[in-house]
């Protein structure tokens, strides 16, 4: 899959895409701590960097009724649920 890499203003580490899968659309998205690859999200759909420290992932997502659920990463290991049947992300402040 041909992908960006993403920097945020404060860590400077890339965000990237990887392991996609083509039949389900989805991917796990990872973020570059300067040493190791950080596992931030599987079966992501989509993501919006929301601040420095902030990234909104849409994950879960099922193609027969275009909805996933809507987690939140704050730099911690647990993602914080925020919504479900959720269709789309918009803005951000790279993606």
């Amino acid at each position: 899959m041909i992908g960006t890499l993403e920097f945020t203003k404060e860590q400077k580490y890339p965000i990237y895409k990887t392991d996609y899968n083509t039949s389900k659309n989805l991917f796990t998205l990872k973020m570059f701590d300067g040493k190791n690859a950080k596992v931030i999200a599987d079966d992501a759909f989509d993501y919006k960097v929301v601040d420095e420290k902030k990234i909104a992932v849409l994950v879960d997502y099922d193609d027969d009724d275009s909805t996933g659920t809507l987690k939140l990463y704050r730099g911690k290991d647990k993602l914080i649920e925020l919504d479900d049947d959720v269709t789309c992300l918009f803005g951000g402040m790279y993606n």
